[in-house]
């Protein structure tokens, strides 16, 4: 069962990661411990409700 993790994807390319460090920690966490996640890109100037 893979983690969902919704982090913020860059300004003006919503399909690549964004520059939040707090983002970039938790997914560099993720791979070292080797455990699966789904990764959700969110468009800050397209928030979802």
């Amino acid at each position: 069962m893979a983690v969902e993790i919704c982090v913020k994807a860059a300004v003006g390319a919503p399909d690549i990661l964004g520059d939040c460090p707090f983002s970039q920690r938790a997914l560099l966490t993720l791979e070292e411990k080797k455990v699966p996640y789904k990764r959700h890109l969110i468009n800050i100037s397209d928030k979802p409700q």
